[in-house]
């Protein structure tokens, strides 16, 4: 499993860059994580250096910025960061809901992780990607999002473990080459353009599953009609109303897929999502 081999590296290092067999990275990732691994190593609060930036590229002076996406798509860590791995994903409690506003300073992207993270409780759970993520999460810690994308993940195919789908449009997604020397942010702070980010690439993420935008609009019209969702409503798509808030935000969904449209022009299941919302 890659977090056994996690747990070996950082037995015997104390920090490391972790690029998996269907990534292909720009020669500058390893640059940039080398570099950053370096300033950083001190700073508890930064726990992760990611590779990946999912909208392609993100507006700012700074050639990096502090996020609280975790992205394990090409990515660096140090061995006093993945201590805090929990692999069995304890950390869900009645109080979860306003932990992550605290953190993420966004009601909708709260209510999606404490959905997720309470639905994983007690349940195996065949990643260890999703553990990472909320271990760094509940630590309150920020990961490093490149302003270029540096990765291109070549592994989304049928037969892929967990990215099946190749209509998925972060599989077009070529990586870029970032310029050196870097322009630092003057503090580590998770402020406005992370904030943003983090917005942006939450309603991504859930658009990348509206392979039928018509039943889901439907679904999203019955269980929020009355302003409360019936309990059978419920019960019955309880796996798809956390993944509707796209429906409930259309205008700035729109304006993520505008953003990312300069980077796939021809990517045609974009071209389908911006003709429906």
């Amino acid at each position: 499993r890659p977090a056994s081999a996690m747990h070996w590296i950082f037995r015997h290092e104390p920090k490391a860059i972790i690029v998996e067999d269907d990534l292909l990275p720009d020669p500058s990732f390893f640059f940039f994580c080398e570099e950053m691994l370096e300033k950083y190593e001190r700073s508890e609060q930064v726990m992760l250096v990611s590779g990946r930036n999912n909208l392609g590229e993100w507006h700012g002076e700074e050639s990096y910025f502090f996020s609280r996406t975790i992205n394990p798509w090409g990515w660096a860590t140090w061995a006093r960061a993945w201590k805090n791995f929990d692999f069995l994903y304890r950390g869900w409690s009645e109080k979860s809901r306003g932990v992550f506003l605290e953190i993420f300073q966004d009601e909708d992207h709260a209510a999606f992780h404490d959905y997720n993270q309470k639905a994983m409780q007690g349940r195996f759970c065949d990643t260890w990607d999703i553990q990472w993520m909320y271990s760094i999460l509940l630590k309150k810690g920020l990961s490093i999002v490149p302003a270029k994308n540096l990765v291109r993940n070549a592994g989304f195919h049928d037969q892929a473990t967990h990215t099946r789908f190749d209509f998925d449009m972060r599989a077009d997604l070529e990586a870029s080459s970032l310029t050196f020397p870097l322009d630092h942010p003057k503090q580590v702070e998770y402020a406005s353009r992370g904030r943003q980010f983090d917005r942006w690439n939450f309603l991504l993420e859930q658009l990348t599953t509206f392979k039928n935008p018509g039943i889901l609009t439907a679904i999203h019209k019955m269980t929020s009609a009355n302003g409360s969702v019936p309990a059978a409503l419920a019960e019955r798509y309880k796996d798809v109303i956390p993944y509707l808030y796209p429906l409930k935000n259309r205008a700035e969904s729109r304006q993520v897929l505008l953003h990312l449209q300069a980077h796939l022009p021809e990517n045609g299941f974009l071209k389908n999502l911006l003709n429906y919302f």
